[in-house]
């Protein structure tokens, strides 16, 4: 399996916050580490290449955010999504526009281990497609028409955005 990705605003409490003693520090750069993972995942080393991820997550890396997240949302355990989702989300917020393609394209069908909601899904594209990304005019055009809008306001969004979150939780819940 490999994963060549070029990369959620929200506090989400996690069980175990490091503190600096728990931090490790990496004498590579975080495009350094994200080639190292990349590796890994050629190698099925999954455990090994979310763990460096992690440290070039921790190194401000918005690529390795993104593929961090990919890799947390297709975890069978429910916990991992709301920070996969998290993760994306940061990266997507940073106009990343691959990032924002795959959270559209997620919760446009409700895949990727995310819930759908087309219009959290129609924000994400049409970000996507004013930061290049072509491929998601197509979707936008389903979701315009689905929809009956063209656009979403800051306010939908974020009531929008909260829901996903919602129910993510509610899934770790049961």
């Amino acid at each position: 399996m490999i994963f060549l990705l070029t990369a959620c605003s929200e506090d989400i409490q996690t069980n175990h916050t490091p503190s600096k003693s728990d931090t490790v520090q990496s004498p590579l750069s975080s495009p350094e580490l994200y080639a190292k993972a990349n590796t890994q995942l050629e190698h099925d080393d999954l455990d090994s290449a979310k763990a460096t991820l992690q440290l070039a997550v921790d190194q401000g890396d918005i690529p390795s955010k993104e593929l961090l997240g990919v890799l947390l949302l297709k975890e069978t355990k429910q916990e991992q999504h709301l920070q996969g989702f998290k993760l994306i989300t940061d990266a997507a917020q940073t106009n990343w526009p691959s990032a924002q393609f795959y959270l559209g394209s997620c919760l446009y069908s409700g895949s990727c281990g995310l819930p759908e909601n087309k219009a959290l899904s129609l924000y994400w594209l049409k970000r996507a497609l004013d930061n290049g990304e072509v491929g998601a005019q197509m979707m936008i055009g389903f979701l315009e028409e689905e929809l009956g809008i063209s656009k979403i306001t800051q306010e939908e969004y974020l009531v929008n955005q909260d829901i996903v979150k919602q129910r993510l939780r509610a899934f770790i819940q049961h």
